[in-house]
Order: C-alpha cells, then sequence, then structure tokens
C-alpha cells in the first residue's frame, strides 16, 4: 500500500479511524435483551421481583406525580405505586474504568407505552442474581438472536447533570429549572457538579444502546 500524502491543515480521516483501534463486542461479550408485556400492576411487581437479586446501585423511578434518583442499597425495592410508573430505569454496579465492561450489575430501563410495559436490559453476559429464563414470560427477546453478525464498538461518556449543590449534602440548584427539585444520590460540597457515567454502545457509526454505570461528582 502506497503511502497516504496529507498536506498541512488536511484531515487525516484514515489516522483517526486506526487511532480508534479494534476493540469490537460481540454475542458472549455483553447481554442485549428487550421485551414487552401488559403493563398490569400486579405484572410490573412481578417483573421487577426478577431484578432484586442483581447488584444495581442506582434507581431512577418516573410516577405521573414525582421523579427520584436514588442509591439502591442491596437488592434494589420495587416500584412504589406500579400503576402510576411512567419510566424506571435500574443501573450501575462495579465500574472498572474505562471501556471496560462491568461484571455485575448493568443496566435495565423500562418504560409504558400505552397499555404495554416495554423493557431493554443491557449487562454482562450471566449477571449474578438473575434467572433469564423467567424473562420469557414477559416478551423476552436476544438482540444477539436477530444480529448476529453486529459488532458494537464501545466508549466510555460523562454527562452534566443539571445543577450546583447548593451546600454540603444532596440537593442542587439551577436557574434554568427554577421550579425543579434536584436531588442526587452523592455528598457534594457547595458548588460542586455532578456526572451520569455511561458506556456508549455504536454500530456503523451511530449510537445504538447507552449502558448507564453510576452517578458521582464531577472532577
Amino acid at each position: 500500500m502506497r503511502p497516504r500524502k496529507v498536506r498541512p491543515g488536511q484531515l487525516d480521516i484514515r489516522a483517526l479511524i486506526e487511532a480508534q483501534g479494534d476493540e469490537w463486542i460481540g454475542p458472549g461479550e455483553i447481554n442485549v435483551l428487550g421485551g414487552r408485556f401488559a403493563a398490569e400492576p400486579t405484572a410490573i411487581q412481578a417483573f421487577l421481583g426478577l431484578w432484586s437479586g442483581v447488584e444495581f446501585a442506582f434507581a431512577l423511578w418516573n410516577h405521573t406525580d414525582a421523579l427520584v434518583l436514588e442509591r439502591v442499597a442491596g437488592p434494589h425495592r420495587a416500584a412504589a405505586c406500579p400503576g402510576l410508573l411512567e419510566r424506571a430505569r435500574l443501573f450501575g454496579g462495579d465500574d472498572p474504568g474505562g471501556e471496560r465492561l462491568p461484571a455485575n450489575g448493568g443496566d435495565l430501563e423500562i418504560r409504558r407505552t400505552g397499555g404495554e410495559l416495554r423493557w431493554r436490559f443491557i449487562g454482562p453476559p450471566d449477571p449474578p442474581g438473575l434467572d433469564g429464563r423467567a424473562l420469557s414470560a414477559y416478551g423476552c427477546q436476544d438482540f444477539w438472536a436477530h444480529h448476529p453478525e453486529t459488532r458494537l464498538r464501545v466508549q466510555r461518556d460523562c454527562l452534566l447533570l443539571w445543577g450546583q449543590a447548593t451546600d454540603a449534602g444532596e440537593t442542587f440548584a439551577d436557574p434554568r429549572v427554577g421550579k425543579a427539585q434536584l436531588v442526587y444520590p452523592v455528598a457534594a460540597g457547595p458548588g460542586q457538579r455532578t456526572e451520569l457515567t455511561c458506556l456508549t454502545l455504536s454500530s456503523a457509526g451511530s449510537a445504538a444502546f447507552n449502558w448507564w454505570l453510576g452517578v458521582a461528582i464531577h472532577d
């Protein structure tokens, strides 16, 4: 192959692509599951109960009248008032840092769409505490079963959350959303901000999935 000639000031696209490396993941390296089921309160409670043994670190509950982000100590508690639940996200676990994949925990997202509840889970291949066979009752589909040739690139991202700490504690404020009650489950000093860390899994140059890892103080 002849060497490439790059003029001064010209962007070397091929070099940028090569600098990204060849770290791709596929079947057997990460779990990507999803499904849907009738949004009946008893079914919601039973579904959440299947995940009680998974070591999630945080839970985001979105009911019709409240939005709560909390730290989960041990097995998570089932959502209060499941009939009013619009969305939820259970995420986190041990974060090994970088683009490496956590060995436990994961990211479970559920949302109500009409009379159904749709769910999606991203996590380790065999997350401790989860009986994958029981998920078949909730319309479980395996992403890799339908896309066995797909490979996903992993990139670590950081998203700043709204607000700065008003004092030493978990209360934050932001003039752009003055009426919002910003409470994050981290201990911050005055003026500090918080961040959400995640792994972005992309295919063909577009983001396919996001695996939320945790909430922490922004350095």
